[in-house]
């Protein structure tokens, strides 16, 4: 009996040192900032690239995709958790990914794009989709950089399409930053 007494007490404590609260455990422990360098190979194809974040509710987000190389036009488009690729685009509220197009010349095209102060809707899993738009974009290939910083910590949980073939539409919603 001596010795059930302790493991259940020592179970406790175990429980209330690593925060057995479900609140706790679903707000994420990560970091504040996330970067990476990809690379786009889309044989004559809208692709996309996607990063599966976990973001807590009220989250200030900035969204930083840079550093384009080979005459890439980038799309970029934010979906909330349960939102399957395609569908509403937190960036745009519409199914549309946003990104700044001149048209005539796709060297004049591949400044990137920056979303800054982006408030998270609700805890949990996004999905964040970084396009290369085939019909603006010079050539098939190309590489950029992606950095996320946050005001809280967040998780990246995984990068869950590489070059896959985009679901959005193929006319963007053109937002060009000055």
């Amino acid at each position: 009996m001596k010795h059930t007494t302790t493991v259940f007490v020592a179970a406790m404590a175990l429980c209330l040192i690593s925060s057995c609260d479900d609140e706790k455990e679903s707000k994420p422990s990560g970091a504040k900032t996330y970067a990476t360098h990809s690379t786009w190979a889309c044989d004559g194809k809208f692709c996309q690239d996607v990063y599966d974040f976990k973001f807590e509710k009220g989250s200030m987000v900035d969204f930083d995709v840079n550093n384009l190389t080979g005459g890439s036009v980038v799309q970029i488009a934010l979906y909330a958790p349960d939102e399957e690729l395609g569908g509403t685009n937190l960036f745009t509220n519409s199914t549309t990914e946003i990104t700044c197009i001149i048209d005539g010349d796709c060297d004049l095209n591949s400044g990137g794009y920056y979303i800054g102060s982006f408030v998270i809707p609700t805890s949990g899993r996004y999905r964040l989709a970084i396009t290369r738009n085939h019909g603006f974009s010079c050539g098939s290939d190309g590489e950029f950089d992606l950095s996320i910083m946050s005001d809280k910590n967040f998780l990246f949980e995984e990068q869950s399409a590489d070059n896959t073939e985009s679901l959005a539409p193929e006319t963007p919603t053109e937002v060009c930053v000055e």
